[in-house]
């Protein structure tokens, strides 16, 4: 879920799904009442390049594959599964990663990065604001790199 913040209630479901309730009133947005399956990776920029912060199935963190506050950089971890940065993204506009959090309130979490590393080191990405695709690609030279380069 996220938080929505204050005025949140124009994100307010007056019916939300059964099964989605909270102690108190909540300012806040669901996602979906029906959790995907498949495995994900949370990619978290660190200084110039991206680490694994964890993977993910069935909303569950496969234990041994970094955390937030710890992550890892092998890579043999997360071939072929899609990868989701929601604090740093791509701006294919000023060629240059933003973070996602700063700004005004109502401006944060509007944009995603999605990665994709094949085995042989190519790296596919996306960059979508609100669900609108901005643009897409793989990395140039010098490519993935070890979780560095640049779209």
């Amino acid at each position: 879920m996220r938080i929505t913040g204050n005025g949140g209630d124009r994100y307010r479901d007056p019916k939300p799904p059964e099964g989605f309730t909270a102690p108190a009133d909540v300012d806040a947005e669901y996602l979906s009442a029906v959790e995907p399956r498949v495995k994900f990776w949370q990619a978290k920029r660190v200084g110039n390049r991206f680490m694994i912060a964890g993977v993910y199935i069935d909303g569950r963190l496969i234990p041994g594959t970094g955390t937030w506050e710890d992550p890892v950089s092998d890579w043999n971890l997360i071939y072929k599964m899609i990868g989701v940065s929601f604090v740093h993204y791509w701006d294919p506009e000023s060629e240059s990663y933003r973070r996602n959090d700063a700004g005004a309130q109502n401006n944060r979490y509007r944009h995603l990065m999605t990665l994709v590393v094949t085995k042989n080191g190519e790296t596919y990405w996306a960059t979508y604001r609100t669900g609108d695709i901005l643009k897409s690609g793989t990395f140039r030279d010098p490519g993935w790199d070890d979780g560095s380069g640049r779209p």
